[in-house]
């Protein structure tokens, strides 16, 4: 039963609902979830769920993607653009972000998180890369510059790669 009177809160946003969403266990699915979102964030927050969902389990891009094309209300136009921007395989918010300034910027989508290496095995992830252009980005948090331990693995993977051993 619903309340009858319209129900304000402050940062909350409420909506009604002739039907129940897809659902399990009382908890709406994270692809309803990230459609209602859709409505209210820009497209940067909207990629940047997508892909945190996507790295979280909560959801996959082919559910994601089917769930836009099942959509039409409120927030579908944006949905529709943001699911080409989401991809597999990002760790944090601020390599989609970092992503996103280059594609949105002309350039083609890098790939992200991929394993590299040669002949001898591989050395280590990369946070994007052009294959084609031989081009690796690396994004580095401040955790990266206050975190002993991983202000080390980063001397210890850049002495490890072949462009600075080369020098």
């Amino acid at each position: 039963m619903t309340h009858p009177w319209r129900v304000r809160r402050c940062d909350v946003k409420v909506m009604r609902l002739k039907a129940l969403p897809s659902h399990w266990d009382g908890i709406a699915s994270a692809e309803h979830c990230w459609l209602v979102a859709a409505s209210t964030l820009n497209l940067l927050e909207l990629v940047t769920a997508g892909d945190w969902l996507i790295r979280r389990r909560r959801t996959s891009l082919p559910r994601l993607q089917m769930a836009v094309q099942e959509h039409s209300g409120r927030g579908v136009v944006a949905a529709r653009t943001a699911v080409e921007l989401v991809r597999e395989r990002v760790d944090s918010p601020r390599e989609t972000w970092l992503r996103l300034c280059l594609v949105l910027a002309g350039l083609p989508t890098p790939e992200c998180n991929l394993i590299i290496g040669d002949e001898q095995g591989p050395m280590g992830r990369v946070d994007l890369v052009y294959v084609a252009y031989k081009l690796i980005i690396e994004y580095e948090g401040d955790q990266h510059r206050t975190d002993r331990n991983q202000w080390n693995r980063d001397i210890d993977r850049q002495e490890d790669s072949p462009a600075t051993t080369a020098r």
